[in-house]
């Protein structure tokens, strides 16, 4: 009569389920000790693989050759989730779950308000983080930590745009991902800037992702570097004249001004800071296809116009101002 340990294997001479040798409606000898296998609790000797035939030793008699099969009970365990205090408890269910089985971390986030999830721990004091997947060989205990939650507002391209503005919520005293740099042709992105003092728009505190962290609820806001400009004025008379210009691209390439709606045109005498033009003429774009449009122009260029009432006299230049451009306009 051979031991069989129940998952394929025979056991074999020299151990206590070695094979033994019985007369005919003799009595096996019970072995001297129980199998042990990783994850299941032994029940007993069976005469059929699937457990359904218990041997007892002292009742049984041999009337054949025969195989004893290692009876077998998977262990289970349980995965409890402490999550009494959240907002979302309902969306955890605790568990029982074979031994080995390889738990992986909750898709659902648990939430808690005015708090921020930092992760999951095995302890309740929150000191023995769990390290997903866990081999489940015991019950698992699971306790969320949190810590105060702050926020941070991005305004991509300056503090007084809402376009593009978005939130984020972290835990104070954390560092905060660098996010994707922002584009904003042609303009240059210079960083994100916080106030760096009690003014509203002294947005002058380069925020260092690597190393700041947030201790309150903060702002922080892209800023850019002037798109340079450059053309020339033709056409001009003493109460009107034209532009063509150029916006460089952050890579140095150039291409049409087009889209400008605060050029503004002033004029000044050689020598003289005086503008003659008051506060300036905004001037008006020359769009292609229509019927100022001129034969012959470059649409490599953007064109504008502007006219005034009072005619100009006297040796003096032109000078050009919008938001976020510098340039460099000959006359």
């Amino acid at each position: 009569m051979t031991f069989n340990n129940g998952y394929g294997d025979d056991y074999a001479a020299g151990t206590p389920w070695a094979p033994q040798y019985v007369e005919y409606q003799g009595y096996l000898t019970a072995p001297t000790e129980n199998p042990t296998r990783d994850g299941y609790e032994f029940r007993g000797w069976s005469t059929e693989p699937d457990g359904t035939a218990y041997w007892d030793f002292t009742q049984n008699q041999v009337l054949g050759s025969f195989t004893l099969y290692a009876v077998w009970e998977q262990l289970n365990y349980n995965v409890i989730y402490h999550v009494d205090n959240c907002n979302n408890k309902d969306q955890f269910s605790n568990a029982i779950v074979p031994w080995g089985t390889e738990l992986a971390e909750p898709e659902t986030v648990p939430e808690a308000s005015g708090w921020v999830f930092t992760g999951w721990y095995l302890d309740k004091g929150c000191t023995v983080p769990a390290e997903f997947p866990i081999t489940v060989v015991d019950n698992v205990h699971l306790y969320p930590a949190f810590a105060e939650a702050v926020t941070v507002t991005f305004y991509p391209y300056g503090q007084d745009i809402a376009e593009g503005m978005w939130t984020i919520t972290v835990a104070k005293g954390s560092t905060i991902e660098r996010p994707e740099e922002p584009v904003n042709e042609p303009f240059a992105f210079n960083g994100w800037y916080m106030q760096s003092s009690g003014e509203s728009d002294d947005y002058s505190y380069l925020w260092d992702f690597e190393t700041d962290t947030v201790e309150s609820d903060i702002i922080l806001a892209g800023a850019w570097g002037d798109a340079l400009l450059q053309g020339n004025f033709f056409n001009t008379t003493r109460t009107s004249t034209c532009v063509r210009i150029q916006v460089q691209n952050t890579d140095g390439t150039w291409r049409p001004a087009s889209g400008i709606t605060d050029l503004t045109l002033n004029a000044h005498l050689l020598g003289s800071d005086v503008p003659l033009l008051g506060n300036g003429v905004i001037m008006r774009e020359i769009l292609p296809g229509s019927a100022e449009w001129q034969s012959g122009w470059d649409t490599s260029y953007a064109y504008y116009t502007a006219s005034w009432t009072t005619p100009l006299s006297g040796q003096g230049i032109f000078t050009l101002t919008a938001k976020n451009y510098t340039f460099n306009v000959t006359p």
